[in-house]
Order: structure tokens, then sequence, then C-alpha cells
């Protein structure tokens, strides 16, 4: 059976960026073997309430978007103890990631999504 990935992502963040950047790490996650999902929330309330009472139904939790978004969603994986990937995609971190070399950047392999541990 197919490790399931929750990828959550806030659509307003990165300019925009975040919604492409979670359809290509879904992507690669299928490309992979793993069975992955994307849920988008359109404010951060919205996405703090799901944090608070989101059902452990996935293996690994992905948060794509702002600084505050990666936080909330942080919470949820601490809560549940699931592995937890931030994959920041605000202003400040969607330019930080793309100014790093290729050969550096960070993609979703099964290694690390399967040696990920949450940290509280």
């Amino acid at each position: 059976m197919a490790t399931l990935v929750q990828i959550v992502v806030t659509p307003g963040s990165g300019d925009g960026r975040a919604v492409a950047i979670a359809r290509d790490v879904r992507k690669r996650l299928d490309q992979a073997g793993y069975g992955a999902r994307v849920q988008a929330f359109r404010t951060l309330g919205e996405l703090v309430q799901w944090t608070r009472s989101c059902p452990a139904a996935f293996s690994t939790l992905i948060a794509i978007g702002s600084d505050a978004t990666v936080s909330a969603v942080a919470e949820a994986a601490a809560r549940l103890s699931v592995p937890f990937l931030p994959v920041p995609s605000g202003r400040r971190g969607s330019a930080t990631c793309s100014r790093a070399p290729s050969s550096i950047r960070a993609t979703p392999t099964r290694q690390g999504v399967q040696s990920g541990a949450v940290m509280t």
C-alpha cells in the first residue's frame, strides 16, 4: 500500500507560486510511488481550524506557503505525531529557494519522507 502524503497549501503565498510548487511536489511524489493529495486553504483562519481538528488520515504532512502556513501546519504534525516537511514559498522563502543552485534544492524523495520526524 502506498504511503499517503497530505500536501497543504495557501494559494496566495509567494505571489501565487505556492500552488505550482504543490502540483510539482505532488507529481514527484506520485512518480516515486506515494499517494499524495493537495488541500488548499484560502485563509489562514480556515487553515488553523483544519489543523486543530484534522484526523490522522495521512502518514506525512507537507506545508507549502508562508511562514504562517508552515507554522500552523507544524502544529498539526506535532499533534498527530506525523513526519512534517515545510516548503517555504512566501515572498522571502520563494526568493531564497529560487536563488539556490539546482544541485542543492530540496526535492521530496522516498528516503526523505520515510526518515522525517516531528520535533517538539
